[in-house]
């Protein structure tokens, strides 16, 4: 078939009636697809040397422009003006800083209840407790870390605290501690619940009380205010405090309104502190020039000692004051 009979069959459909209809739809739609593109093409590209292009896409440097490249607008417009009319979920991801409170992780305070205790997961475990009674922020308890082989105390104050990364010392009671967890509360018992110590407030001993013998096993007194203590005893004090704790009471002393030390009460015969010459009614004031006016400088003190080749203690006895001094060796 030739161009002149192909010509002929076009003529003769356009001169019928559906034929013309056809041909006249066709452009119509053709017109109307130019019109379309035109309209698109026109919200598409934009001046050229305005695209940013990133490196990894062939750009030098991160915001580079391109001379010459088109640059696609956002195509977020045709989404906003939602010519079909469509209802659209919000996909916007919410702000962090609006986000409801309800929803966020309640973090626990300072108060439990016992039936909300849960038994102790410490990696170490509790050896003893020094309870100041009325006082709480003074009450010490010590923890024996089984990974370090090694004992530290801790008290409930900011700073000394923090047990473990996610156990908070919340409670020093005489027997046990209270830790706080990420979301739960826990109770740790001592490694020999019945013996562990209280250091309470008591009744201030009168006049006279019991005279003790200053020296014994593993100390040598020197003099009337020098002593010489063997290591190894030491060393068995500072390990054994259940027992050490139950030999004498120590409270906070208060003078004008601050703390100055602490004072012994109730000292055992055949204790420790009897040993190296304490009595009872003794506030000790300073250890190596170190006042002893805070709970924090009592734990500083304990870790101090473990080391130490000699001790200078600074006591008030009877308003008086007197200095005693130990030779660790």
């Amino acid at each position: 078939m030739d161009v002149s009979q192909v010509g002929q069959i076009a003529l003769s459909v356009l001169k019928s009636r559906w034929g013309l209809g056809v041909f006249t739809a066709l452009c119509s739609g053709y017109l109307t697809a130019d019109i379309a593109n035109s309209g698109v093409r026109a919200l598409l590209v934009v001046a050229p040397g305005t695209v940013q292009v990133a490196p990894e896409y062939g750009g030098q440097s991160e915001g580079e422009a391109i001379p010459g490249a088109a640059a696609v607008r956002d195509l977020n417009v045709f989404s906003q003006r939602n010519l079909m009319g469509l209802k659209r979920e919000d996909l916007t991801p919410p702000d962090p800083s609006e986000v409801s409170q309800e929803n966020a992780p309640k973090e626990l305070g300072d108060k439990f209840s016992e039936n909300e205790l849960r038994a102790c997961t410490l990696t170490g475990s509790l050896q003893a407790t020094l309870v100041a009674s009325g006082v709480p922020a003074w009450s010490v308890a010590i923890i024996f870390d089984k990974r370090e082989s090694e004992s530290f105390a801790f008290s409930i104050n900011p700073g000394n605290n923090v047990i473990e990364p996610d156990a908070t010392l919340l409670s020093i009671e005489s027997r046990s501690i209270v830790i706080r967890r990420k979301d739960h509360f826990e109770r740790c018992y001592g490694e020999d619940e019945g013996s562990t110590a209280v250091a309470g407030v008591l009744p201030v001993p009168t006049e006279g009380g019991e005279e003790i013998a200053p020296a014994g096993g593993g100390v040598t007194q020197l003099s009337a205010n020098d002593y010489a203590i063997d290591r190894p005893e030491l060393d068995r004090v500072l390990t054994n405090l259940n027992e050490v704790a139950t030999q004498a009471r120590a409270v906070p002393s208060f003078k004008d309104g601050k703390a100055n030390g602490f004072k012994m009460f109730s000292i055992k015969s055949g204790s420790i502190y009897a040993k190296i010459g304490l009595k009872n009614g003794d506030v000790i004031q300073k250890v190596n020039g170190m006042e002893l006016n805070s709970p924090d400088r009592a734990l500083e003190l304990y870790q101090k000692l473990k080391t130490a080749t000699s001790v200078n203690m600074e006591i008030q006895r009877r308003g008086q004051s007197r200095s005693l001094n130990y030779t660790i060796r």
